[in-house]
């Protein structure tokens, strides 16, 4: 999923440079905000699934 927010940021800023159009701007905009909240989302659950796993030496 991380890959389609990334492309399609990546899309929409070189339509932007080619046009400038602000909607493509605002496009990658979004896109962009998608990705950043994606991978927080992704290290909150990593950490999540560390502290799940039972430690050993008990």
């Amino acid at each position: 999923m991380n890959e389609y927010y990334l492309t399609q940021s990546i899309k929409s800023l070189t339509l932007f440079k080619q046009t400038g159009d602000v909607e493509h701007f605002n496009d990658a905009e979004y896109f962009f905000k998608r990705l950043k909240l994606e991978l927080r989302l992704n290290e909150k659950y990593q950490k999540i699934e560390k502290l799940k796993k039972p430690t050993s030496g008990n």
